[in-house]
């Protein structure tokens, strides 16, 4: 009789232990589905992360390099040295997402640091043709289809 009592207290010892096991697994999958993101493309706050296959590096005390597309198909940003202005197209009705900067202009403050940076944002932006986002990130492609930037949207 008393083997049955083991028995039975080792099945329900299991028994509990999978269902929390199950419980778990279940939950946790829920939270990463909870917290998959794609971020929108319009008014998203965009940290340049690489351009030009260059990845970007901020110094302590230097502000980031972002751009900020408006409802207003404007455009607002920073290059790690001097602010960026402009205007943007978009197509999403194409098999392909397309996506154009026109007119774009930059400060011509001088710095220290970041000017290498400032000099490529700009050109680089003139070449993007398309873009994909994929979570909280934004690749920018030119017109054959290489990645020229990787930027991640940050909240605040």
């Amino acid at each position: 009789m008393k083997s049955i009592y083991k028995i039975y207290t080792y099945l329900i010892v299991v028994i509990c232990f999978l269902s929390i096991s199950a419980c778990q697994s279940i939950t946790e999958a829920k939270l990463a589905q909870s917290y998959k993101s794609n971020a929108p493309l319009i008014n998203s706050y965009w940290k340049m992360l690489e351009v030009n296959k260059q990845t970007i590096l901020v110094s302590e005390g230097q502000r980031e390099a972002f751009i900020q597309l408006r409802h207003n198909n404007k455009i607002k940003g920073f290059t790690g040295c001097n602010h960026i202005t402009g205007s943007y197209s978009v197509n999403t009705t194409s098999s392909q997402q397309t996506l154009r900067f026109n007119k774009i202009n930059t400060t011509e403050k001088f710095c220290t640091e970041g000017m290498e940076l400032q000099t490529s944002i700009a050109p680089m932006l003139q070449k993007v043709n398309s873009y994909k986002i994929s979570g909280d990130s934004l690749f920018l492609y030119n017109k054959n289809n290489d990645v020229i930037a990787k930027l991640a949207s940050i909240y605040f």
